[in-house]
Protein backbone atom coordinates (compact mmCIF):
# COMPACT_ATOMS: atom_id res chain seq x y z
CA UNK A 1 0.00 0.00 0.00
CA UNK A 2 1.40 3.43 -0.88
CA UNK A 3 1.96 6.09 1.79
CA UNK A 4 -0.85 8.39 0.63
CA UNK A 5 -3.55 5.72 0.89
CA UNK A 6 -2.08 4.46 4.17
CA UNK A 7 -2.29 7.99 5.60
CA UNK A 8 -5.89 8.41 4.42
CA UNK A 9 -7.01 5.07 5.83
CA UNK A 10 -5.46 5.82 9.22
CA UNK A 11 -7.15 9.23 9.61
CA UNK A 12 -8.33 10.04 13.12
CA UNK A 13 -9.88 13.24 14.41
CA UNK A 14 -7.65 14.78 17.08
CA UNK A 15 -9.16 16.99 19.78
CA UNK A 16 -6.21 17.46 22.16
CA UNK A 17 -3.06 19.27 21.07
CA UNK A 18 0.27 20.24 22.58
CA UNK A 19 0.94 24.01 22.66
CA UNK A 20 4.01 23.63 20.40
CA UNK A 21 3.78 25.84 17.33
CA UNK A 22 3.82 24.46 13.79
CA UNK A 23 7.04 25.03 11.87
CA UNK A 24 6.69 27.83 9.28
CA UNK A 25 8.12 25.67 6.50
CA UNK A 26 5.64 22.90 7.32
CA UNK A 27 2.74 25.35 7.37
CA UNK A 28 3.75 26.79 4.01
CA UNK A 29 3.95 23.29 2.54
CA UNK A 30 0.52 22.43 3.93
CA UNK A 31 -1.05 25.56 2.48
CA UNK A 32 0.67 25.05 -0.87
CA UNK A 33 -0.74 21.52 -0.97
CA UNK A 34 -4.18 23.02 -0.37
CA UNK A 35 -3.88 25.25 -3.42
CA UNK A 36 -3.05 22.27 -5.62
CA UNK A 37 -6.57 20.85 -5.35
CA UNK A 38 -8.66 20.87 -8.52
CA UNK A 39 -10.33 24.24 -9.00
CA UNK A 40 -11.50 26.91 -11.41
CA UNK A 41 -9.92 30.29 -10.63
CA UNK A 42 -9.63 29.36 -6.92
CA UNK A 43 -12.81 31.04 -5.57
CA UNK A 44 -11.60 30.64 -1.99
CA UNK A 45 -9.16 32.09 0.53
CA UNK A 46 -7.32 30.56 3.48
CA UNK A 47 -7.20 32.55 6.71
CA UNK A 48 -4.50 31.30 9.07
CA UNK A 49 -5.54 32.05 12.64
CA UNK A 50 -2.95 31.95 15.41
CA UNK A 51 -4.03 34.95 17.48
CA UNK A 52 -4.94 33.45 20.90
CA UNK A 53 -7.97 35.73 21.38
CA UNK A 54 -9.46 34.89 18.00
CA UNK A 55 -8.67 31.19 18.44
CA UNK A 56 -10.57 31.21 21.71
CA UNK A 57 -13.66 32.45 19.86
CA UNK A 58 -13.55 30.11 16.85
CA UNK A 59 -11.90 26.92 18.15
CA UNK A 60 -13.72 24.34 20.24
CA UNK A 61 -10.40 22.77 21.23
CA UNK A 62 -7.07 24.20 22.35
CA UNK A 63 -5.09 24.04 19.11
CA UNK A 64 -2.13 26.31 18.22
CA UNK A 65 -3.52 27.17 14.80
CA UNK A 66 -6.75 27.19 12.82
CA UNK A 67 -7.20 27.44 9.09
CA UNK A 68 -10.45 28.89 7.82
CA UNK A 69 -11.28 28.43 4.16
CA UNK A 70 -13.81 30.91 2.82
CA UNK A 71 -15.86 31.16 -0.31
CA UNK A 72 -14.18 34.18 -1.89
CA UNK A 73 -15.69 35.69 -5.01
CA UNK A 74 -14.50 39.13 -3.92
CA UNK A 75 -10.86 38.85 -5.07
CA UNK A 76 -11.46 37.65 -8.63
CA UNK A 77 -14.48 39.94 -8.92
CA UNK A 78 -12.25 42.94 -8.21
CA UNK A 79 -9.83 41.80 -10.92
CA UNK A 80 -12.65 41.53 -13.43
CA UNK A 81 -13.79 45.06 -12.54
CA UNK A 82 -10.32 46.35 -13.39
CA UNK A 83 -11.00 45.23 -16.97
CA UNK A 84 -14.64 46.26 -17.19
CA UNK A 85 -15.88 42.69 -16.87
CA UNK A 86 -18.11 40.87 -14.40
CA UNK A 87 -19.59 37.45 -13.84
CA UNK A 88 -22.85 36.42 -12.11
CA UNK A 89 -21.74 35.60 -8.56
CA UNK A 90 -25.19 35.73 -6.96
CA UNK A 91 -26.35 32.30 -8.11
CA UNK A 92 -26.97 28.87 -6.55
CA UNK A 93 -24.61 27.24 -9.04
CA UNK A 94 -21.73 29.58 -8.27
CA UNK A 95 -22.26 29.19 -4.52
CA UNK A 96 -22.03 25.40 -4.75
CA UNK A 97 -19.13 25.61 -7.19
CA UNK A 98 -17.14 27.89 -4.87
CA UNK A 99 -18.04 25.83 -1.81
CA UNK A 100 -16.88 22.68 -3.60
CA UNK A 101 -13.52 24.22 -4.51
CA UNK A 102 -13.01 25.59 -1.01
CA UNK A 103 -13.66 22.30 0.75
CA UNK A 104 -11.53 20.11 -1.48
CA UNK A 105 -8.71 22.61 -0.97
CA UNK A 106 -9.21 22.31 2.79
CA UNK A 107 -9.21 18.51 2.55
CA UNK A 108 -5.83 18.75 0.81
CA UNK A 109 -4.66 20.80 3.79
CA UNK A 110 -5.79 18.06 6.17
CA UNK A 111 -4.15 15.27 4.17
CA UNK A 112 -0.89 17.22 3.96
CA UNK A 113 -0.90 18.02 7.70
CA UNK A 114 -1.56 14.42 8.69
CA UNK A 115 1.17 13.18 6.36
CA UNK A 116 3.57 15.28 8.46
CA UNK A 117 2.43 13.67 11.69
CA UNK A 118 0.16 16.54 12.75
CA UNK A 119 -3.38 16.13 14.07
CA UNK A 120 -6.52 17.79 12.69
CA UNK A 121 -10.16 18.33 13.57
CA UNK A 122 -12.89 19.86 11.41
CA UNK A 123 -15.22 22.37 13.12
CA UNK A 124 -18.62 21.88 11.52
CA UNK A 125 -20.41 24.89 13.02
CA UNK A 126 -18.26 27.39 11.09
CA UNK A 127 -21.09 28.16 8.64
CA UNK A 128 -23.07 29.82 11.42
CA UNK A 129 -20.18 31.74 13.02
CA UNK A 130 -20.21 35.51 12.68
CA UNK A 131 -16.60 36.05 11.64
CA UNK A 132 -16.99 39.22 9.59
CA UNK A 133 -15.74 41.71 12.19
CA UNK A 134 -13.06 39.64 13.97
CA UNK A 135 -11.52 38.51 10.68
CA UNK A 136 -12.34 41.58 8.56
CA UNK A 137 -14.24 39.59 5.94
CA UNK A 138 -15.45 41.84 3.09
CA UNK A 139 -18.64 41.40 1.10
CA UNK A 140 -18.59 38.34 -1.18
CA UNK A 141 -16.51 36.36 1.33
CA UNK A 142 -18.12 33.86 3.73
CA UNK A 143 -16.99 30.86 5.81
CA UNK A 144 -16.89 27.47 4.09
CA UNK A 145 -14.80 25.25 6.37
CA UNK A 146 -12.58 25.37 9.44
CA UNK A 147 -9.90 22.96 10.59
CA UNK A 148 -7.67 23.02 13.68
CA UNK A 149 -4.12 21.73 13.33
CA UNK A 150 -1.47 20.90 15.90
CA UNK A 151 0.79 18.32 17.46
CA UNK A 152 -1.34 15.61 19.11
CA UNK A 153 -0.90 15.17 22.86
CA UNK A 154 -0.79 11.40 22.36
CA UNK A 155 0.00 9.10 19.43
CA UNK A 156 -3.04 8.31 17.32
CA UNK A 157 -4.58 4.90 18.10
CA UNK A 158 -3.79 2.30 15.49
CA UNK A 159 -7.43 1.49 14.74
CA UNK A 160 -9.42 4.15 12.84
CA UNK A 161 -12.98 5.01 13.83
CA UNK A 162 -15.94 3.08 12.44
CA UNK A 163 -17.21 3.81 8.97
CA UNK A 164 -20.14 2.09 7.30
CA UNK A 165 -18.90 -0.55 4.82
CA UNK A 166 -18.33 0.17 1.15
CA UNK A 167 -21.57 -1.51 0.11
CA UNK A 168 -23.46 1.13 2.11
CA UNK A 169 -22.06 4.06 0.15
CA UNK A 170 -20.97 2.64 -3.20
CA UNK A 171 -23.54 2.13 -5.96
CA UNK A 172 -22.89 0.78 -9.46
CA UNK A 173 -24.57 2.69 -12.29
CA UNK A 174 -27.88 3.03 -10.42
CA UNK A 175 -28.83 3.83 -6.83
CA UNK A 176 -29.67 0.66 -4.91
CA UNK A 177 -32.22 0.97 -2.10
CA UNK A 178 -30.91 -0.87 1.00
CA UNK A 179 -33.00 -3.37 2.92
CA UNK A 180 -34.09 -2.77 6.51
CA UNK A 181 -31.71 -5.52 7.60
CA UNK A 182 -28.79 -3.82 5.88
CA UNK A 183 -29.60 -0.49 7.52
CA UNK A 184 -29.66 -2.15 10.94
CA UNK A 185 -26.31 -3.80 10.26
CA UNK A 186 -24.70 -0.57 9.08
CA UNK A 187 -26.05 1.83 11.69
CA UNK A 188 -26.79 -0.43 14.65
CA UNK A 189 -23.68 0.53 16.59
CA UNK A 190 -24.68 4.19 16.43
CA UNK A 191 -28.07 3.31 17.90
CA UNK A 192 -26.32 1.44 20.71
CA UNK A 193 -24.23 4.52 21.48
CA UNK A 194 -27.22 6.87 21.50
CA UNK A 195 -29.21 4.45 23.66
CA UNK A 196 -26.38 4.37 26.22
CA UNK A 197 -26.46 8.16 26.41
CA UNK A 198 -30.23 8.05 26.84
CA UNK A 199 -30.11 5.39 29.57
CA UNK A 200 -27.58 7.51 31.48
CA UNK A 201 -30.16 10.30 31.86
CA UNK A 202 -32.03 10.80 35.11
CA UNK A 203 -35.65 9.74 35.44
CA UNK A 204 -36.65 13.40 35.53
CA UNK A 205 -34.83 14.09 32.25
CA UNK A 206 -36.48 11.09 30.62
CA UNK A 207 -39.91 12.27 31.79
CA UNK A 208 -39.30 15.70 30.27
CA UNK A 209 -38.30 14.12 26.97
CA UNK A 210 -41.26 11.73 27.06
CA UNK A 211 -43.57 14.74 27.30
CA UNK A 212 -42.19 15.75 23.89
CA UNK A 213 -42.64 12.24 22.47
CA UNK A 214 -38.96 11.28 22.84
CA UNK A 215 -38.50 7.80 24.26
CA UNK A 216 -35.18 6.44 23.00
CA UNK A 217 -31.63 7.42 22.14
CA UNK A 218 -32.12 7.94 18.42
CA UNK A 219 -35.15 10.15 18.97
CA UNK A 220 -33.18 12.23 21.49
CA UNK A 221 -30.27 12.55 19.06
CA UNK A 222 -32.56 13.78 16.28
CA UNK A 223 -34.23 16.20 18.67
CA UNK A 224 -30.87 17.70 19.70
CA UNK A 225 -29.69 17.90 16.09
CA UNK A 226 -32.93 19.53 14.99
CA UNK A 227 -32.67 22.15 17.73
CA UNK A 228 -29.08 22.94 16.76
CA UNK A 229 -29.92 23.19 13.05
CA UNK A 230 -32.83 25.56 13.66
CA UNK A 231 -30.61 27.83 15.75
CA UNK A 232 -27.80 27.74 13.17
CA UNK A 233 -29.98 28.26 10.09
CA UNK A 234 -30.57 31.97 10.60
CA UNK A 235 -26.88 32.70 11.19
CA UNK A 236 -25.88 30.60 8.18
CA UNK A 237 -28.30 32.49 5.93
CA UNK A 238 -26.91 35.79 7.20
CA UNK A 239 -23.39 34.67 6.32
CA UNK A 240 -24.46 33.65 2.82
CA UNK A 241 -26.31 36.89 2.23
CA UNK A 242 -23.35 38.92 3.45
CA UNK A 243 -21.22 36.87 1.09
CA UNK A 244 -23.27 38.15 -1.83
CA UNK A 245 -25.49 35.09 -2.19
CA UNK A 246 -28.97 36.59 -1.69
CA UNK A 247 -30.66 33.26 -1.11
CA UNK A 248 -33.97 34.83 -0.06
CA UNK A 249 -34.33 36.16 -3.60
CA UNK A 250 -33.63 32.88 -5.38
CA UNK A 251 -36.48 31.34 -7.29
CA UNK A 252 -37.12 28.85 -10.03
CA UNK A 253 -36.90 29.76 -13.67
CA UNK A 254 -39.09 28.40 -16.40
Amino acid sequence: MNRVIESLLSHRTIRAFRPARIDDAQLDAILEAGTRAATSFQPYSFLVIDDPEILEDVAMYNAPIAILVTIDVHRFGRYLELHGASKPTDSPFYLLHAHWDALIALQNVVVAAESLGLGTVFIGRVHSMDLRKPLGLPENVCPAGLVLIGHPTEPSPGRPRYRVPLEAVVHRNRYREPTDEELEAWYGRYKEMFDKHYEALSDEEKEELAAEGIENGLQRFCHLEGTFFREADEATLRNLQHGGFHVADWGTTA
